[in-house]
């Protein structure tokens, strides 16, 4: 039931059709610090430390074209929201926000949204050879 503010019940004229579209989108998740907590958080025993982040995320935009038919991208670190104190914020997008109770994660995150008109693969496995010489993988 909707209320004014007098409290008074406010009677629909007729009902309301409300639409919600969303995009798919790829996404490359990553963490700006190393934090040991991390591993077990995402059950890993592994990490790699990217050195030249330009030349990662400029390999990584021409590896994914090689898959599909990129219509925008972008990459950045996360925006932590307090639900509580967050709560006008407006619109977020999902890409690219995250609840502040994860904030010791430091995301850093690469998305990819393809030209839907084209077909989307679930999954997509890139093969980025060239990133050897400015990446280190770390195990545990």
């Amino acid at each position: 039931m909707i209320k004014d503010q007098a409290g008074r019940e406010i009677k629909p004229i007729s009902p309301v059709l409300m639409n919600y579209d969303s995009n798919d989108y790829y996404i490359f998740c990553s963490s700006y610090v190393f934090d040991i907590r991390l591993f077990s958080d995402f059950d890993a025993d592994s990490c790699l430390f990217i050195y030249d982040l330009e030349s990662f995320h400029n390999d990584m935009l021409q590896s994914m074209s090689k898959h599909i038919n990129i219509k925008s991208f972008g990459f950045g670190p996360v925006s932590y929201i307090d639900p509580v104190l967050d709560a006008e914020v407006g619109e977020l997008c999902v890409c690219s926000s995250k609840d502040i109770k994860y904030i010791y994660q430091k995301e850093f995150r690469h998305v990819f949204f393809g030209d839907e008109r084209n077909y989307l693969p679930e999954n997509i496995y890139l093969d980025m050879p060239q990133t050897k010489s400015y990446t280190e993988v770390f195990s545990l």
